[in-house]
């Protein structure tokens, strides 16, 4: 038998040590290329689904902003009329307050005197100028103003009788400030 010397067994197992070293770095490096290139498709995707949610909520938003701005309107008219309500029912009720001096005012006054210049101001006082063609009805007048502290719901705070003179031909003729209680 003849044995076979081979010189080059070291080299060829140096070059197939390399060679698989080589395989390896290629398949890995390939590995990698393909992984790196999935995750860009990924990122890309992800964009574009970004951006289509994103142009979907800006549609929405400007559809949105059209109902509003179309509802703005409505607002703004609703405003105004509670507005005028709200007037409107301060108004009722002063002239439900103004309505129970003036009652509470005639309650006072007997019958026989004539009363001019009836006021009433915003702070719940009340003037007028009365006549009365006896003293008797003007003394029951000045006792109802001395005795009366409360007229139905209303409390008399203060009385002025502002002036008090006899004409010849109205008779007794007074001015008197009542401020009655708010």
């Amino acid at each position: 038998m003849t044995k076979d010397i081979n010189l080059l067994k070291e080299k060829v197992a140096i070059l197939r040590k390399e060679a698989r070293k080589a395989f390896f770095l290629q398949v890995g490096l390939l590995v990698i290329l393909i992984g790196y290139c999935l995750t860009v498709v990924v990122l890309f995707s992800y964009y574009f689904i970004l951006k289509r949610q994103s142009s979907s909520l800006e549609e929405e938003i400007r559809v949105n902003t059209n109902k509003v701005e179309e509802f703005q309107t409505v607002e703004t008219q609703q405003v105004y009329l509670k507005n005028k309500i709200e007037s409107l029912s301060d108004v009722f009720a002063d002239q439900k307050h103004h309505q129970k001096i003036t009652e509470a005012v005639f309650t006072l006054l007997p019958e026989g005197i004539s009363v001019s210049g009836f006021n009433i101001d915003d702070k719940g006082g009340v003037s007028f100028q009365g006549e009365s063609d006896t003293f008797s009805r003007l003394r029951a007048f000045l006792d109802n103003l001395k005795t009366t502290y409360k007229i139905g719901e209303m409390k008399v705070e203060r009385i002025d009788i502002e002036r008090i003179f006899f004409d010849y031909e109205k008779g007794y003729v007074f001015k008197v400030y009542l401020l009655f209680e708010v």
